[in-house]
């Protein structure tokens, strides 16, 4: 009888731990939904550019942002980069995750452009030139045109 009160609520407790989530970070994103974001995102890869476009006939960068939080957890960010940026929140580098969002100044002092991080050395994002592809943060030019890591509230 003792056992019994003791191993069916273990059981139930062991159960319904194993459904959560390994971690939340202050966004509420779990492991599991940041790994749906880059896989998501990595679907697109070779997507071509399009300005205001928000579908695999072509994305802009906030709008491959747009699409992918969509898709892999369902939720409606903004769809502008200014407006992406004043929705998130500043993280330290040493914090970043996969799904966190990168900020660049490629055309002087405002931020205009977007992209997502997969890894703590690359990102992904909508370029003009070559549509949707993986950079590295190593490369000269989106270094010095870095401006911030963030996350959505």
């Amino acid at each position: 009888m003792v056992l019994k009160k003791i191993i069916i609520p273990a059981l139930f407790i062991l159960v319904i731990a194993c459904g959560r989530p390994i971690y939340q970070d202050s966004s509420g994103l779990s492991q599991r939904h940041r790994q749906d974001l880059v896989s998501i995102a990595g679907s697109y890869l070779g997507t071509p550019y399009k300005y205001g476009g928000t579908n695999s006939k072509g994305f802009d960068c906030s709008g491959l942002v747009y699409k992918v939080y969509r898709r892999a957890i369902n939720w409606n960010v903004p769809r502008t980069t200014a407006q992406q940026y004043q929705a998130s929140d500043k993280v330290n580098s040493s914090n970043a995750r996969p799904g966190d969002l990168v900020f660049f100044r490629i055309n002087g002092g405002r931020i205009d452009h977007v992209g997502m991080m997969i890894s703590n050395y690359q990102f992904i994002h909508a370029s003009k030139s070559r549509g949707v592809i993986i950079s590295d943060f190593s490369n000269d030019y989106y270094r010095d045109r870095f401006a911030s890591i963030r996350r959505f509230r």
